[in-house]
């Protein structure tokens, strides 16, 4: 196995960071422009010491998109309401 198949298995085999899609491999300059953007990124390099090849692998990893917020539907007033009116009836 040499470098470059040691670092890409290195990367398929990195854990998902919480909340982002899985690890995608890009060009050197696509994950410059990625480190500058603030995107989740990771460089593995990978030096035979012996025959000095080199294996690099470029990665990075975007927030999973997020759902409009969801807003309070009036129930939660209602049932804390209802609560209030339990206890002071003693139901509870």
């Amino acid at each position: 196995m040499d470098a470059e198949d040691i670092a890409l298995t290195a990367a398929e085999n990195l854990g998902q960071l919480d909340g982002h899609e899985g690890w995608r491999p890009v060009a050197a300059d696509q994950h410059a422009v990625a480190h500058q953007r603030g995107i989740s990124n990771a460089y593995i390099e990978v030096v035979d010491r012996e025959t000095g090849e080199t294996g690099q692998v470029y990665l990075y990893a975007r927030r999973k998109p997020t759902g409009p917020p969801v807003f309070d539907d009036g129930a939660a007033a209602d049932r804390a309401h209802d609560a209030a009116v339990a206890d002071e009836l003693g139901a509870l």
